[in-house]
């Protein structure tokens, strides 16, 4: 046990400060950073009072108007760990401005040359350059992490090159032996944007679903009952890839436009009437995640790559956008839907798009709300669960958990049941996390896909799991209940 009244470095205050701030308790605080009650006590209180000694020169803080105690503490404390202010202002939700001038205020001196980092991004017209200079090595090289650090929403902007460099500089510094240079590396990243959609064609496709949504059917909303607790519905229908074509010679089964669209519906009739039983008073369901097998004309996903496909992408699009209405409105009848948009890799441009065409189709619905905010991890907190969505194609699973607590503080704190429910593996999983205290536990669900085997994935071995969608069930009060697996009838 630490002894009383010891002294804490000045990333030590910052992660203390940050718990209490969170909500997180006294014991568990001190428990996990190896500190005694009176020390915690003493830092964590303390706000500048003339009993407060070391700690009260310590902890006193010019917090930004802007920024909440938590943002504020959790800024000092990512940049102390080795975080870049790029991933700092992601992770914290802040503006890349604002972090920079709470680390050049209070965060500790930089190692090296330019080494808290320098981010750029600017576009004009339908091109755009991302930029970023660093004197800490960038923790991935890769495609993936330059975007990241760039800070670029891929449903706006798609990659047309990017380079990677690294080269050393000095600088004269003062020290005990006088004036020297300081050598140290400096990495530049640096990648060119061309906008997905063509402005004028993105003001025009906006414009469209606006007045789309003046013209959307009315319906007749039922008197949906709200016993007290009630149960959420989450409809897991996952990796659909509506498009795909799949010789059942070659891979062991067919799949086309056809048996897609029939196995879908068949799979939203028997989830809506296992969910008619189960006292469901509303429901999640995500939509993206692979719903579309394709992303142009040209027959290739986002990123370009050639698929297998039956039917032109029109005929595709009509399809898919005809049997997600249909599920909706099953739905519907039975309680609220709250649809949300997860973009997968195969569909990131195509199913935005139905989820726009969703959001104003449903737009005079009163039991319907269509999430289509860019961001591509959702978070729904509904009782005491909060849900984390994504199709983790990018996102390793490890991070998942760390993830969620960081972009979503407030939520957490308030929740006793935290899941993330991704697809993109097309087999199940269930990974949880190992908690300190139970209260911290977050689990991993990997939904099935209901999509048939392709070449690829049959070459690779990727063969023998059920093909089927899941409704999972989720008390008001007390989070996950039950699910079921919904086998694929067609």
């Amino acid at each position: 046990m630490a002894k009383s009244g010891q002294k804490l470095t000045q990333t030590q205050v910052n992660e203390l400060i940050r718990r209490r701030v969170s909500g997180e308790t006294e014991r568990t605080t001190c428990e996990e950073m190896g500190i005694s009650k009176s020390t915690y006590h003493l830092y964590a209180r303390c706000s500048g009072r003339a009993d407060g000694g070391d700690a009260a020169k310590v902890v006193k803080a010019d917090v930004p108007t802007e920024l909440t105690k938590l943002q504020f503490y959790s800024i000092l404390g990512l940049h102390e760990s080795g975080s870049t202010p790029g991933d700092i202002s992601v992770k914290t939700k802040t503006p890349i401005e604002l972090v920079k001038r709470v680390l050049a205020t209070h965060g500790s001196s930089p190692t090296g040359p330019n080494d808290s980092g320098v981010v750029s991004f600017a576009s004009k017209g339908d091109d755009a350059d991302g930029e970023y200079v660093t004197g800490r090595q960038p923790t991935e090289q890769t495609l993936e992490g330059i975007l990241r650090e760039c800070g670029a929403d891929l449903t706006t902007w798609q990659v047309k090159e990017w380079s990677y460099k690294a080269w050393t500089t000095g600088m004269k510094v003062k020290g005990a032996d006088g004036e020297g240079v300081k050598y140290g590396k400096q990495y530049s990243i640096h990648v060119k944007f061309k906008r997905v959609m063509a402005v004028s064609l993105q003001k025009a496709t906006d414009a469209i679903f606006e007045r789309m949504a003046k013209h959307a059917p009315k319906y007749t909303v039922p008197n949906y009952k709200r016993p007290k607790g009630g149960m959420l519905a989450g409809a897991y229908l996952y990796d659909v890839h509506f498009g795909k074509l799949c010789w059942g010679k070659e891979t062991g089964g067919d799949y086309d436009l056809s048996i897609a669209t029939n196995r879908f519906n068949a799979a939203v009739d028997d989830m809506v009437g296992h969910a008619a039983g189960q006292g469901v008073t509303e429901w999640l369901f995500p939509v993206g995640q692979d719903y579309f097998h394709i992303d142009s004309r040209n027959n290739t996903t986002f990123n370009g790559t050639p698929q297998d496909v039956d039917g032109r992408y029109e005929r595709v699009i009509e399809a898919g956008e005809s049997a997600a209405i249909r599920a909706v409105e099953a739905m519907a009848a039975v309680g609220p839907v709250r649809v949300v948009w997860v973009p997968g890799n195969h569909d990131t441009t195509a199913s935005y798009h139905l989820a726009r065409t969703l959001w104003a189709w449903f737009g005079k619905h009163k039991g319907v709300t269509v999430d289509v905010s860019p961001c591509k991890r959702k978070y729904v907190r509904w009782g005491k669960t909060l849900f984390g969505l994504c199709h983790s194609d990018k996102e390793r699973v490890n991070d998942l958990a760390s993830i969620m607590a960081t972009e979503r503080p407030d939520d957490w704190a308030a929740t006793t049941c935290r899941e993330w429910v991704v697809g993109h593996r097309h087999h199940p999983e269930k990974w949880q996390t190992k908690p300190v205290d139970s209260r911290f536990g977050v689990t991993v669900r990997t939904i099935h896909s209901l999509s048939g085997t392709d070449a690829w994935h049959h070459g690779k071995g990727y063969v023998g799991e059920p093909k089927a969608a899941e409704v999972h069930y989720y008390h008001a009060d007390y989070g996950y209940d039950s699910h079921k697996l919904i086998r694929a009838r067609a």
